[in-house]
């Protein structure tokens, strides 16, 4: 069975977000360890960007569906962007309040492992949001790709 084009597209570009999503967390487990803010930001940038996108196309869709999933997935991933800027936050005040006084590794004390905790946890529900919103997203991606596919096969007049 051969799959169109456009659907063979999605299918890899699906694969691609969780193959990405999966690789950020394990470089977020990484970055927890050494406390560097610089990948934080950025993908707060990136997420509110991307939830911008999506919100974008929802104002200037046509079919009421693809505005609603657009819409949908605008949501999430600004509250996935949210989350990570929560991340950022933690992040910062275990750098300021938990750490040894030559600054180079984390305190091991009650409050430095639940703040620790708090940063994963919110690093996990960021990245589940953010699939979540891709996955939401994807069919309106599919939808544009097939109208592509429809316009090209249209002779012009």
């Amino acid at each position: 069975m051969q799959l169109p084009p456009s659907k063979l597209m999605l299918r890899v570009v699906r694969v691609l977000i969780w193959l990405l999503a999966f690789s950020f967390l394990i470089a977020e487990g990484k970055e927890y360890l050494k406390l560097r803010q610089l990948t934080h930001v950025a993908v707060f940038t990136l997420l509110f960007f991307l939830a911008n996108y999506q919100l974008n196309v929802a104002r200037f869709a046509k079919d009421q569906l693809i505005a609603a999933r657009s819409k949908l997935a605008s949501t999430l991933m600004f509250l996935a962007s949210m989350f990570s800027i929560i991340e950022t936050g933690i992040d910062q005040v275990i750098a300021s309040y938990c750490t040894t006084a030559d600054g180079s590794s984390i305190q091991l004390s009650p409050t430095a492992i639940s703040l620790c905790s708090l940063v994963w946890l919110a690093g996990v529900v960021m990245v589940i949001l953010a699939v979540a919103s891709f996955e939401e997203f994807l069919p309106t991606l599919n939808s544009d790709w097939l109208q592509l596919e429809k316009a090209r096969a249209t002779p012009p007049s």
